[in-house]
């Protein structure tokens, strides 16, 4: 693991799972920690990226080769129909 990129970060539940090989991204991440653990994937020093549906259309190319994916409970919640839905099909295939 890159101690410099390690040393940019704050979050000591991020740090903690990135001594494990395992990164999260999710919405109360900064700009700055998101940037560290898509490089971290990319540079394979994490084998295992968990991530929310929104950032999974941040991820192209390069930054999510991946050979699995987990899906797990593939729908959301709708607040204008007030009941919850399923992901549509091109969501799930960018998954």
């Amino acid at each position: 693991m890159d101690p410099k990129l390690i040393e940019r970060l704050t979050e000591k539940t991020l740090i903690s799972c990135l001594e494990y090989g395992i990164g999260l991204i999710h919405d109360g991440m900064t700009d700055r920690e998101i940037a560290v653990v898509k490089q971290l994937f990319k540079q394979d020093k994490i084998r295992v990226l968990v991530t929310s549906h929104q950032y999974c259309w941040d991820l192209t190319g390069q930054e999510a080769a991946c050979s699995l994916v987990v899906v797990m409970n593939a729908e959301k919640y709708c607040g204008q129909e007030r009941r919850h839905i399923e992901y549509d099909i091109p969501s799930v295939l960018q998954m």
